[in-house]
């Protein structure tokens, strides 16, 4: 039997581990088109310098996130921001190390 750090780690590694489940995973957070679950969970990265969680939270505030999340997917400012969710995704196998960790990106877009 599975507690929930289990299945968040196996869902984790299972994703860093595929593309193609990685590119599902994503597509399916954006697919939602719920800027504030898209915006909490690229705020979640803690890798990504002070500047790119900017960006993301200037186009929250001027309600552009919405905008771009309702727009075709080859947009550029889409793109980045799918990348910036598989970022976050990937940094979770990282974060299941620490001795202490925070609540995990995975877990964090789950809802959780």
């Amino acid at each position: 039997m599975f507690d929930n750090d289990n299945i968040r780690n196996r869902l984790a590694e299972d994703l860093t581990e595929d593309k193609t489940k990685l590119d599902i995973f994503v597509n399916g957070i954006l697919a939602m088109k719920n800027s504030d679950l898209v915006l909490s969970c690229i705020n979640k990265i803690q890798g990504l310098n002070e500047e790119a969680r900017n960006y993301v939270s200037r186009l929250q505030k001027k309600n552009m996130l919405d905008k771009i999340l309702n727009k075709d997917d080859k947009t550029l400012a889409k793109i980045a921001i799918k990348e910036l969710l598989k970022l976050s995704i990937l940094q979770e196998k990282e974060s299941t190390t620490l001795e202490f960790p925070q609540i995990s990106s995975v877990e964090h877009c789950n809802g959780r």
